[in-house]
């Protein structure tokens, strides 16, 4: 199944070293718990988070 099939999608905020480390081990639990369902990310630092089929950074501005 695609992800465009995909009926559910996660979505988090990570703003800060602090959130984006949350945002690291759930992407991790999503990875284990389900196969390849998509996880949005809206960081300031994208580059952190290592694009994969299911795990999609985003850029945000926010401080």
């Amino acid at each position: 199944m695609s992800l465009i099939d995909r009926k559910i999608c996660f979505v988090t905020l990570a703003v800060g070293k602090k959130y984006r480390d949350h945002a690291l081990t759930l992407a991790e639990d999503i990875r284990t718990i389900t196969d390849n369902t998509p996880f949005v990310v809206l960081t300031d630092r994208p580059e952190v988070f290592t694009k994969s089929d299911s795990l999609i950074p985003l850029p945000s501005s926010l401080r």
